[in-house]
């Protein structure tokens, strides 16, 4: 990527020096060759024909129809698969446990059609829940009506008592009675799988309301800023959606609300949306520092604007896209079941998956200090990631297995290159946006020296320094990443203050 822009700042040029060219020695015979930091080769495409032919034929069939990305079709899809599952899977790998659920993110420019697309995917999962919402209306109306009168007679009783005709036993009586029968009797609300721009509150009231789990299938990226403080001065709250990853117990407690506990939430999160949503979640202290991006599988698709032909877009395949329909249902359907009976279904690996994902971790774990470090927190959870979709391919084969087979599984490890690639291209774009950003700034500032505060402000009007949490931190990690590269390097200490240098050609 090149800095082309005759009106601005001329040194902006400047900060486009390979970040492996220049030598802090000063005698260095070295040819300083200017060259562009996007040079990375293009991340490798989904790997199509490894995917369970159900899944195969549905993502292919409205790529072609709609003529989008296939990135966006199977990142919509394997999400909602999850929230099909509501929360009611779980695989047990032999040493431990994995939620079924899976967050999704696919950064696509404006114009790559991801609200057709996830129209076209989340269609079975919104028709389901308006079909159960159908159903269910009377049960819950007659269900809260009952409540109701009982809650009347209760206050009815409670003003007797008070008002001194407690002697009475037989009064005593029907009002412990009538407590009993209301505790029977909590408030039911309507079935609800899917939610969209909600707060982190609202989203914990409605997971309580929902036994616990809840989807976002959005191509909008409002939960994101909902979740980084849009509604709270800036204040990320993530712990909910942390939790809620590995079903952990959640307890929120406000002043002046109910408290509200879930014991195993359940959560699917599958979003298309744009490269500024990335630049947003990457942008923020909390979230890349509290675990929040490591949860997520990201992808970023090759752009199809320009290169479409109209005339080449094919039929929707009605026969694979009812198949889709029929399966995300009966999933969807048995997992519903098993929340009216508060059951669980285990799923385990057969003895060929067992041996094959062993071996698998076994080639992965020495990667995490190597190739992978930049991503190592992600990393670490990948191989769980790799289990839950197996699960998911697993019950799209048939929604009552408790067996993953080692077809599944070699379906989910295809994808190891695929999401790696997409992953630490991401963030390595990322940390040359802003090294790239930091080193302009300093060329202009002309100065040989400087402090880790005075790049704060230098670049204190950029939003990832502006809206984190500890811009300071973040600078600095920028910092020492153009130590490792030769740019700058640290000369001093004084007091609490960093004294950094920077290579001399680059302000001669």
């Amino acid at each position: 990527m090149t800095l082309h822009n005759p009106s601005s700042n001329q040194h902006l040029e400047s900060a486009e020096l390979s970040l492996s060219s220049l030598s802090l020695s000063g005698t260095s015979e070295k040819t300083y060759e200017w060259v562009p930091l996007e040079t990375l080769e293009r991340v490798p495409g989904l790997p199509v024909s490894q995917l369970p032919e159900t899944f195969r034929l549905l993502i292919t069939t409205i790529a072609e129809s709609v003529q989008a990305p296939i990135d966006l079709i199977h990142a919509q899809a394997l999400g909602v698969l999850a929230a099909a599952t509501r929360g009611r899977f779980v695989v047990d790998t032999g040493t431990w446990s994995e939620l079924v659920t899976l967050y999704l993110a696919t950064f696509a420019e404006p114009g790559e059609r991801k609200s057709q697309v996830s129209a076209k995917v989340i269609k079975p999962l919104a028709d389901f829940e308006r079909n159960l919402r159908k159903e269910k209306l009377i049960e819950v109306e007659i269900a809260n009506e009952r409540r109701a009168l009982e809650s009347q007679r209760l206050e009815s009783l409670r003003r007797k008592i008070a008002n001194g005709k407690s002697e009475s036993n037989d009064l005593q009586a029907e009002y412990h009675a009538t407590q009993e029968r209301l505790i029977d009797c909590p408030e039911q609300f309507m079935p609800r799988l899917l939610v969209g721009d909600v707060t982190p509150e609202a989203l914990a009231r409605t997971m309580s309301e929902q036994k616990g789990t809840v989807a976002v299938i959005q191509p909008e990226g409002g939960l994101i800023a909902n979740l980084n403080g849009r509604y709270s001065d800036g204040m990320a709250n993530l712990d909910l959606v942390n939790q809620a990853y590995g079903a952990e117990p959640v307890h929120v407690t406000r002043q002046g609300r109910p408290d509200i506990y879930i014991e195993r939430p359940h959560m699917a999160i599958a979003l298309n949306v744009q490269p500024a949503v990335f630049r947003e979640m990457s942008g923020s202290f909390a979230m890349t520092q509290k675990g929040f991006l490591d949860r997520f599988l990201m992808t970023k698709p090759v752009s199809l604007i320009g290169h479409r032909l109209p005339e080449t877009a094919k039929s929707l395949n009605r026969t694979a896209y009812l198949d889709w329909c029929n399966y995300v249902a009966e999933i969807a359907g048995y997992a519903t079941e098993l929340i009216d009976k508060d059951e669980l279904v285990t799923l385990t690996l057969s003895e060929e998956a067992s041996e094959r994902f062993i071996a698998f971790r076994t080639s992965w774990e020495p990667r995490l200090q190597s190739e992978l470090r930049a991503v190592s927190g992600w990393g670490s959870k990948f191989p769980g990631m790799v289990i839950r979709i197996a699960a998911l391919f697993a019950l799209l084969g048939n929604p009552r297995t408790t067996q993953i087979e080692l077809r599944d599984l070699n379906s989910a490890l295809s994808m190891i290159t695929y999401y790696t690639e997409h992953r630490k291209q991401l963030f390595a774009n990322h940390e040359n946006s802003r090294k790239q950003i930091v080193l302009a700034r300093l060329i202009d500032n002309g100065s040989a020296q400087f402090t880790t505060r005075e790049v704060v402000r230098l670049v204190q009007n950029q939003a990832w320094v502006s809206k984190s949490l500890d811009g300071t931190t973040l600078v600095r990690e920028v910092l020492i990443n153009l130590e490792s590269t030769g740019q700058i390097r640290k000369c001093q200490k004084q007091g609490k203050s960093e004294i950094w240098e920077i290579h001399p050609q680059l302000i001669s």
